[in-house]
């Protein structure tokens, strides 16, 4: 028992009794009733006091969870732009100098578990320093899972591969992209901008989600149906167009050109067949004419 001070008045009696508790100071632990609550209580080992109170504590499912840069992410300039996450069956988003982060950090520091891509060697750290959280410890990094099963490639790769859900010209987005569409959006806070960035990080979650689903053989419901976020492929198209303008003359001319010869395909030792490579007539360096490379044993 502890000794208590006070009375309790206004406490419903469905909370149940016999909870547990244990002193802040040098973790006693006791066993307490309702009366105990928020009442002023001594230990009797250390003989601190405290007091004993009811607190909400967020349930929450599994957190998948795209990010984006403000630059290249291993340059010490760069920062967390924008990210999308997906929980309890709904989506979420946080912009840099638009949105408090007291949201994001709420489903960091309570989701059981989080779910990226390729998010624990770079992106986490620079999420950490930015946000003052600590790295989350049941973090799961898919490319990890896929390269122990044999499989290397990136995320659009690998949906591709295994026919995940996927609108048309997504895998024109990649990082460059999202940074260009930040910098636009820094720039004069074009709303285009920041939509198509924020479509781009979504449609990276969803096929995280139904990679873990196809990893875990789960089966996934369509949360694609509900991306709060919205693409303008002429806009897209347009930013694209600036980009390539951006190049140097002089650098495009010396851009070396590399042919090709026919692809060739060799058959394995066990008689399946490996991927084709195309070999360049320039540098005779063997490169793969697909993302994947599934290596059976």
């Amino acid at each position: 028992m502890i000794n208590g001070v006070n009375n309790v008045q206004g406490k419903s009696p469905e909370i149940a009794k016999n909870m547990k508790t244990k002193c802040p100071f040098c973790n006693e632990p006791y066993d307490i009733d309702l009366e105990h609550l928020e009442r002023h209580l001594e230990c009797f080992k250390c003989h601190n006091k405290f007091e004993c109170k009811i607190v909400a504590v967020p349930q929450m499912g599994t957190m998948y969870m795209d990010i984006e840069t403000t630059d290249d992410s291993i340059k010490p300039q760069a920062e967390i732009s924008t990210i999308v996450w997906w929980c309890n069956n709904k989506w979420y988003s946080w912009v840099n100098g638009k949105d408090k982060p007291d949201e994001f950090i709420l489903f960091w520091e309570n989701a059981p578990w989080v779910v990226t891509f390729n998010g624990k060697a770079i992106e986490e750290p620079l999420l950490c320093r930015q946000f003052n959280v600590s790295p989350h410890k049941k973090h799961i990094e898919l490319r990890a899972i896929a390269k122990k099963k044999g499989i290397s490639g990136g995320l659009k790769a690998l949906g591709e591969v295994f026919e995940l859900p996927c609108p048309v010209g997504i895998d024109k987005l990649d990082s460059d992209t999202a940074i260009r569409l930040w910098k636009l959006y820094a720039k004069d806070q074009s709303p285009k901008a920041i939509q198509n960035l924020l479509y781009c990080s979504a449609w990276s979650v969803v096929l995280t989600y139904h990679l873990h689903c196809h990893f875990s053989k789960a089966h996934p419901i369509p949360m694609q149906n509900q991306v709060p976020f919205s693409l303008d492929p002429n806009y897209m198209k347009l930013t694209r167009t600036q980009a390539v303008k951006t190049v140097s003359p002089d650098v495009a001319l010396k851009k070396p050109v590399i042919k090709k010869i026919p692809a060739v395909i060799k058959p394995s030792q066990n008689g399946s067949e490996i991927k084709k490579t195309v070999i360049s007539t320039n540098k005779k360096v063997a490169k793969p004419e697909k993302k994947i490379l599934i290596k059976k044993k």
